[in-house]
Parts: C-alpha cells; structure tokens; sequence
C-alpha cells in the first residue's frame, strides 16, 4: 500500500491528478482491488497514454507497442505463465545478462526482484499500456496453455555466437551469466561430454566434464555470478526457484547447436555454497533408433524384435549405470510404437525422452508417486507395454512378474551381467516356475570407448586369448588402437561402441529355467545353442578396428577367457 500511495503522491505532486481524484481512487481500490494507477484510468482522472508518458519519463524507461511484437518461446519459458499473469510481466528479449520486460509499473520493486530471482537474469522494465499488455498475456500466455509447466526449454547456440565464444579468452573475466551458461554447454559439446558437474564453491562455479567415464576440469565462473548462473539453469529446466531455501530438483530441456539437437536433463542439489548442478546430455539423434544403428547384430536385433512382439511376459535390460541402457530402452519403445495398436505407458525416474504416442509418467515429485503404486495403477489403463526405468527392491519386482501375467513389461536392471541379474531375482523370492513362465529375456550391454577412425592403427603390442570366436581361431584375429591425432584430441578415441549380451529363454533354456538349473548352467547351455557373451562380442568388434581389445578384457573380466 505505502508503494502504491508514493505512485499516487508522485501523480498528485506533477499536477496529474488532484487531491479528490486520488482519494477516490484510493476508495476504490480498497473497495474493488487494483492497482490504484488504473483505477484512476477507470474513474477517468486521467488517460492510459497520459499514464504511460508519466512512468516513462518519471522512471527514465521506455515505453513499448507489444502489438505485434514477436516473443521467442524460450524467452517466454523463462517465466512462468501463472507468475506473469499475476504480476502482469511479459518477456521480450534477453541481451547478456539483461532481461527486457514490459510491465504495467516500473516502481514496483517486489516484481523486479521476483523476476531477477526466478529468471537469474538483471530485468530491464519497459511500460506498456493496461489493454496491450492484457492482450499480449492473452497471446503469449493463453489460459489453460502454460509455456514453462512442462519443464522443458530451449537454449539456443547460433553459429555466430558460437565463434565468437570460441574467440574469447580461457580465463574470461567479463563474460554475464547468460555467457557462462552457453560457454559451459559449448565446452561439453567440443569435448564430446555427455555429463556436465557445475559446483558451487567459495571460489565461484566450477564446471567438470565427464570425458570416457572421467571428469576433466573446465572453466570456473566467478563467486558473484554463481547464482544468476544457477537460477539460470533451473529456469530454463523448468525447476521452480524458491525465494529461500532450495530442495533438490530435476528438469530437463533441450539444446540446438550446430543444426543438431540435444536433450538435457538437470539434477539440482543444495550444497554450502548455493545448488550443484549435474547436466546429462544426449543426441536426439542417438536416440530412438534401429536396434543395428545401436550396435547389435543382425541376429540380436532380430531376436530383440521378436520378444518384443510378445502379448505378456518380462524383458530386461540389464546394466550398470552410465552405460547406454536408457538408449536401448527407448529404443525399444519407438519400436514398439512404430509397431503401432498397443497401448504403451512407462514409469520413468526421470523422463528424459518424450515419445510421441507413448504414455510416460514420472515416479517420485510432489505426488510421491513409486514404482509398486504406479505400476498397480497403470494396470488399470489397460496397457499393452509398460517400461519401467528402475527395480529398486524386492517389490517392485514382484510387481513387475505379476503386471507380466497381463501385458509385456520392459524393465532396467542395473547388474554387472545377466548372471548376477538371475540370481537376484532368484534371492528375491521369484520361484522357478515364475520365471520359466514369465521371463522372456535378459539383454546385458556395455559401452566402450570407440577408436578414432582418423589415427586407428594395429596394435603393436601382441594379446594372446585363450580361445577365439565362432569360426575364427585367437592368432588369425588382428587388433586395433587409436595412435592419437587433432581429431580426437590426441586420446585416440571417438565416441562409444556398445558391445551385447541376449539370453533369451526359447523353449530348451526354458525347461531349465522351470528347472532350476543354477545362473551359470543356464549361460553355458544358451552359449552353446548359439548366444555370444558379451566378451565375445567385444573381441568380434576389436578385430573389425571399432574398439581396443584390451578395453574389452577388462569391461569383460568377468567372462570368458582372460588374457594370456
């Protein structure tokens, strides 16, 4: 009230309005609401324009014609659609660190403060009209339609920003928020990252990036900019940024560079000295593609796409973390969409891909939704599909057997390989029975780093393995590394080939499996009906110069031959 009477004050002191008018106006406002400017507009004490020709010259700021102004939707996704409905804000355009707003009163200083909290970016005001900026709320942010409630928004890095990045020193010393922002995407781009650590520390943001299973120092951004770079990031993944405290929180969005687009999802946490931020980063165009494109062979795609075509049971996918297995799992999803006529619906912890014409929901949140009471309820959806990122305990997996019985259920395990998967479903309380009835296949993969086809040259070193490959003998395989050039940046590697494990339960493994014969039985029986491990799969691609076959011993030292 005391800001809105200094507005008042201020009209009265230039001679805008007399004493009777504001006191009327005054009455009104308590009377009916609003702000008491426009209630001066509606008792017709003074015109809109005349309003707007006071702020601006009273505040020093420009007015604007929102008419047919054109928003970014990025921009737009900055603020969210029930804040700028309610403090009557609109975003216009970002320049570095700065953040044009148009806004009905510049003086009022709570608004500017929520707007620097929430965006990280400095809110530069402009005035506009009452009836123009209602129209252009009604445009930009249409109700029932909220731009940002879907959490997931665009940053875009143009080629020219991009050069220009490029040119700048490796200790910028004036870089804004925005800059640091895009330079931290920029510099996990160039350095084939896919995970992003900023950590907030006395000494600023610093930013690690993780390069073949390590973190390799970057840059770190200055302790004064920590914040706006951190309220940055939240905004655009659609993490609300509380005005105090914080609580941890998971966003995502999207990333358009060098014509290419990637997906991104943020992990929030509160440390000492503000949030640390982990930003896992994918091509789209890794994901949601054919089971060869992924690495399988013709054989494992095809005996991949057959247990997909299953009416019941459970699929899994079984590997550590970090190692391309959501890749597979939405994989796996577009082809059964592509299928079409079923009903799919996931439970993911976190969505990280949305799938046009799959239904996929997301565990923990404000709802506290888990895996067991999500999946009891989706079955009352009918589905035909259901996958599952996560079987975190003992009930979930019985929950997973037991939506099995009415629908295929495709479910992530975590395990180091499909022995270690067995047995822990059999620890868990799931009978042979169960198993031989239900359980369709368990495929393992791994990721290996790939060597670079510019510097790829023999190994020099000999490796000797005990046995070789279907049909090959171990002396007649020749192998490969990667000498290093300007390419790869002298690592010898590029990209990640991943490597295959398929144990799928036919009808001969399966009257083991309703046996009980033990996990290794099981595994040596489907090898000798023609299952390649994931060793042998590993070699086959080191003697075709994709992967070094020292790196495949080790991935794989738990299986098969060791070498020699």
């Amino acid at each position: 009230m005391e800001e809105r009477k200094r507005i008042g004050e201020l009209l009265l002191e230039a001679g805008v309005i007399s004493a009777d008018q504001l006191s009327e106006a005054l009455a009104e406002q308590l009377r009916s609401g609003g702000r008491l400017c426009y209630n001066l507009i509606r008792l017709g004490h003074m015109k809109a324009d005349d309003l707007v020709g006071f702020l601006r010259d009273q505040f020093g700021v420009a007015a604007v014609n929102l008419e047919r102004y054109q928003v970014p939707e990025a921009v737009l996704r900055l603020i969210p659609a029930t804040f700028a409905r309610e403090r009557r804000v609109v975003p216009l355009h970002v320049l570095g660190n700065a953040l044009t707003v148009a806004l009905l009163d510049p003086s009022r200083a709570d608004d500017i403060a929520a707007i620097r909290e929430i965006t990280g970016l400095e809110p530069e005001p402009v005035i506009c009209p009452e009836a123009a900026l209602e129209a252009a709320l009604l445009r930009f942010y249409p109700l029932g339609i909220s731009v940002v409630t879907s959490g997931e928004g665009v940053l875009e890095l143009d080629e020219e920003w991009d050069a220009r990045n490029a040119a700048l020193p490796d200790e910028p010393a004036v870089l804004s928020a925005e800059d640091w922002l895009r330079r931290f995407i920029l510099q996990a781009v160039r350095r084939r990252s896919r995970e992003i650590h900023l950590e907030a520390s006395e000494a600023g943001l610093r930013a690690r990036y993780r390069v073949r299973g390590v973190l390799q120092d970057g840059d770190t951004a200055p302790p004064e900019l920590r914040r706006c770079i951190s309220r940055r990031f939240l905004s655009i993944a659609g993490i609300p940024a509380a005005t105090s405290g914080f609580a941890p929180g998971e966003g995502r969005f999207r990333i358009h560079v060098r014509g290419r687009w990637l997906r991104a999802t943020l992990s929030a946490f509160p440390t000492l000295f503000g949030e640390r931020l982990v930003i896992k980063i994918v091509d789209e165009s890794l994901l949601a593609r054919e089971f060869q494109e992924l690495g399988m062979s013709k054989d494992v795609a095809d005996e991949a796409q057959r247990l997909l075509a299953c009416r019941h049971g459970v699929l899994l996918v079984n590997a550590p973390p970090g190692q391309g297995r959501r890749t597979t799992f939405y994989s796996m999803l577009a082809h059964l969409k592509g299928e079409g006529g079923r009903n799919i619906m996931t439970l993911e912890s976190p969505v990280r891909f949305p799938i046009a014409g799959v239904s996929q929901s997301q565990v923990g949140g404000a709802a506290g939704l888990d895996f067991v009471a999500g999946l009891k309820s989706i079955l009352h959806q009918e589905p035909d599909v259901v996958g599952l990122t996560d079987v975190p305990d003992r009930a979930t997996l019985e929950m997973v057997f037991a939506a099995g019985r009415r629908c295929l259920v495709v479910a992530l395990f975590g395990f180091r390989d499909n022995q270690q998967a067995l047995e822990w479903i059999r620890d868990a309380g799931v009978s042979a029975a169960t198993m031989g009835l239900l359980l369709r296949g368990v495929l393992a993969q791994r990721l290996l780093p790939k060597i670079c086809s510019a510097c790829r040259e023999p190994l020099a070193e000999p490796v000797r393995l005990i046995e070789g490959i279907r049909g090959r003998e171990s002396d007649e395989l020749a192998f490969y590394t990667g000498g290093g050039c300007e390419q790869c940046g002298g690592t010898g590697r590029a990209g990640r080939v991943a490597i295959f494990e398929l144990l799928s339960f036919r009808e001969d493994l399966r009257d083991r499996l309703l046996h009980g014969d033990p996990s290794q039985v099981l595994l040596e029986e489907a090898q000798r009906l023609g299952m390649w491990s994931l060793r042998e799969d590993g070699i086959l691609k080191a003697s075709q110069g994709l992967v070094d076959i020292r790196e495949v011993l080790e991935a794989t030292a738990a299986d098969g031959s060791i070498p020699g």
